[in-house]
């Protein structure tokens, strides 16, 4: 995967994206209508979504754009990613 933004060069970043992937596979075992199932769902796609914006938060005032796009890159990843 070639990388456009900083977050995505982390190594986190990358298991992060792994993470949601295999939640995903095993929430195709789970009942929709269980809490767990709504847990794991949240907390899988919400590890990525934080190390993104959180990669750009110490980041110059300059950088606010950049910080907001990762952010926004982030979510593009997780919609990919659940698809």
């Amino acid at each position: 995967m070639k990388s456009h933004f900083d977050h995505e060069k982390l190594d986190v970043y990358q298991d992060a994206t792994g993470f949601v992937t295999w939640v995903n596979e095993l929430l195709e075992g789970i009942p929709k209508g269980l809490a767990l199932y709504s847990q794991l769902d949240r907390a899988s796609t919400s590890t990525p979504l934080n190390i993104a914006e959180g990669n750009g938060k110490y980041a110059s005032a300059g950088r606010v754009y950049v910080a907001q796009a990762e952010y926004c890159a982030g979510s593009e990843d997780r919609l990919r990613l659940r698809s």
